[in-house]
This record gives C-alpha cells, sequence and structure tokens, in this order.
C-alpha cells in the first residue's frame, strides 16, 4: 500500500503515480487527486473524465478500491 500525497488516502501501490506537468510535479498521487488536478489546470469541469484510457480504467479501479474499503 502507499499514501497518496494530496488525500492521504492509501491505495495499492500500482494505483499511485507521478503526475507529470509543465509546472511543479505531484510525486506520489492517486488517480482521484490526478484527475482533479488535471482538469483543474485546463479549466475542464470536475466531472471530466480522463481522454485517456488507461488513465481513466486507473481512475475507475481506485474509486471501486475506496468503495470497497469506504474510503480506508
Amino acid at each position: 500500500m502507499e499514501q497518496c500525497q494530496v488525500c492521504k488516502r492509501n491505495f495499492p501501490d500500482h494505483l499511485i503515480q507521478p503526475l507529470i506537468t509543465n509546472k511543479d510535479p505531484i510525486e506520489k498521487i492517486c488517480p482521484l487527486c490526478a484527475l482533479k488536478e488535471v482538469n483543474k489546470r485546463h479549466g475542464l469541469p470536475k466531472n471530466t473524465p480522463f481522454h485517456g484510457d488507461m488513465a481513466q480504467s486507473l481512475w475507475q479501479e481506485a474509486k471501486d478500491y475506496l468503495e470497497e474499503t469506504n474510503g480506508k
């Protein structure tokens, strides 16, 4: 398990990835926080999904994981 540096929740290791941007990089971030950050930086609505299949798949897996563990 690894902790997201933004929301401080624990996720399986493969769900925590660095978010690489042209601004300050955010290391070790979960897909849920990554989507919020990407949408914020691009001025998109909060509920805009990732455009890439892999990123959206990881987002869904993280969401499902939190639902199964009640957000712990």
